[in-house]
């Protein structure tokens, strides 16, 4: 294919063989003969020269067919072969180039004018870039301050709710013991609201920040600080010991906060604590002390320690009170007292802190039950025996049972007459029932039963019915209704229903009191 016929001619070898190897016919034919296999190709020598022969048998002339190239002319076709591949090789290439140039150019030129766009607005674009992360900046820094708020506001209540109830979940109570720092020996200050001094004129936003700043430049940063809802402030004090120097220096500095804020009202002091649990206890406490404490003093010292008592005004005898006192049971509050207060065998300082404590006691109740005019007898009069301060106590109580009771009948009445006149309008719907007619009046349904049993002594199915049978009664003796539509109106879901209730009550049928047997 890539030789010419004149090569093959004068190089090349063509003859045919008989069987014996005899060269039949052929170019370069000498006589001789050749001895090869049919059918076969290989490198041979014939005359001295190398070729490559090529045989194959040939039927018809009973003879095998020759072909035999010499090394010249197989390197030559070899090499042809090798230049034919490369040229169609060179040529793909050049092809599969100059089609990927021809697709890159189209697609430049289709994106062309989104770079010149891009180019034109690269100095807006980074301005923007710049603007919305400075922005993201300043929202991640601002919800960082918003989470410490959150997570301060959410500490601040657990201790609010610990204050007022005592009971917070261990969780909790973990919580605010790792916030407070509790040392070895940690004492409560209670500072009262600076609103109630006359002295003072900071302003109500500003009042826990001032007054956190000046302990902080007296007390050092061994406290922690809250304001509590009811306008007060409580700060806790920690120490490693109870060395009297240090107890000596915490109250120096406790008379300097005094002065710093320009109190007229004394700071309620406590005895150390350890445990936060016991904390709502000495709070409350404090609170009491602080109602009724001597405007004269700087400092009121509260004592926490049962065993040096002479009464027994702890937190479950306070809670007891307070309960009676709620409940308008006058006999249960007057009788508490006089157990809390042994008159005769009290000392006279032990009487006097009881005494501001049950008193504080009963003006916090007062004041929740809008009881006015008790004052009075809650304060202390140094001139009084202690069985007179006692009788005022128990006055005291009398007092606020006797408010709590009015209000009680008060409510009770306007509740009553509403419960009424509602039953009144809606009896006829035989869908009333006492759940809906409890959730009507935010009530629970059991208390809707109970009510209705002692303020008329039925129960509130019983009451139902009888204002619907009154009203069968009325359309049976005034009208033509017949007893099916007159049920119906009554609000019963069944003339059965309608019959059996009639009867009941009556001892008659419905239709004997329509031809008036009755």
């Amino acid at each position: 294919m890539f030789l010419s016929q004149q090569q093959w001619r004068k190089e090349g070898l063509f003859c045919l063989i008989s069987d014996d190897g005899t060269i039949l016919a052929g170019n370069n034919y000498d006589g001789t003969t050749l001895s090869l296999a049919s059918d076969d190709t290989g490198w041979e020598t014939y005359q001295g020269k190398r070729y490559l022969m090529a045989t194959r048998y040939v039927a018809s002339l009973n003879a095998t067919a020759v072909i035999g190239m010499p090394p010249s002319l197989y390197e030559a076709g070899l090499l042809a072969v090798q230049r034919a591949i490369c040229l169609y090789l060179i040529v793909g290439v050049l092809g599969c180039v100059l089609i990927s140039v021809c697709m890159t150019l189209e697609d430049m030129n289709s994106l062309r004018p989104m770079l010149d766009t891009l180019d034109e607005s690269d100095l807006a674009s980074r301005k923007v870039l710049n603007e919305i992360f400075l922005r993201n900046v300043n929202s991640q820094h601002k919800l960082a301050q918003e989470l410490e708020h959150s997570r301060s506001e959410l500490e601040h209540g657990k201790m609010e709710i610990l204050l007022r109830t005592g009971s917070v979940s261990q969780e909790s109570l973990q919580q605010l013991t790792d916030t407070v720092q509790l040392k070895a020996y940690n004492f409560l200050l209670l500072i009262p609201s600076l609103q109630e001094n006359a002295e003072c004129s900071l302003k109500e936003e500003l009042r826990t920040v001032v007054v956190s700043e000046q302990i902080r430049q007296i007390y050092g940063q061994r406290f922690y600080v809250q304001a509590t809802a009811d306008d007060l402030i409580l700060m806790i004090l920690t120490q490693e010991t109870d060395e009297a120097e240090e107890l000596r220096e915490m109250c120096f500095r406790t008379e300097q906060l005094y002065d710093a804020l320009h109190l007229t009202t004394p700071l309620i002091l406590s005895d150390p604590f350890e445990k936060m649990e016991q904390l709502s206890d000495i709070y409350w406490k404090a609170r009491n002390v602080a109602a009724y404490a001597d405007p004269t003093q700087k400092i009121c010292y509260l004592g926490n320690s049962s065993a040096q008592r002479g009464t027994t005004v702890n937190a479950t005898n306070a809670a007891r009170l307070r309960e009676y006192l709620l409940s308008g049971c006058t006999e249960e509050a007057v009788s508490l007292l006089s157990e809390l207060f042994s008159v005769d065998n009290l000392d006279p300082e032990n009487f006097k802190q009881d005494f501001y404590t049950a008193g504080g006691i009963l003006l916090n109740t007062a004041e929740r039950v809008c009881c006015p005019d008790i004052a009075y007898l809650c304060s202390y009069d140094s001139k009084l025996t202690a069985r007179q301060m006692l009788s005022r106590l128990q006055d005291c109580c009398v007092e606020i049972c006797n408010h709590v009771q009015f209000l009680k009948h008060s409510h009770n009445d306007a509740l009553q007459k509403n419960i009424l006149d509602w039953l009144a309008q809606n009896f006829q719907n035989p869908e009333i029932n006492a759940a809906m007619t409890a959730e009507q009046f935010k009530i629970s349904k059991k208390y809707l039963s109970q009510f209705l049993k002692e303020q008329t002594g039925k129960s509130y199915t019983e009451y139902v019915e009888e204002l619907r049978l009154d009203h069968a009664m009325k359309l049976l003796r005034t009208t033509d209704l017949n007893i099916t539509d007159i049920a119906e109106q009554c609000g019963f879901s069944t003339a059965n229903t309608f019959y059996k209730a009639f009867r009941r009550k009556y001892q008659l049928s419905p239709s004997a009191v329509r031809k008036g047997d009755n």
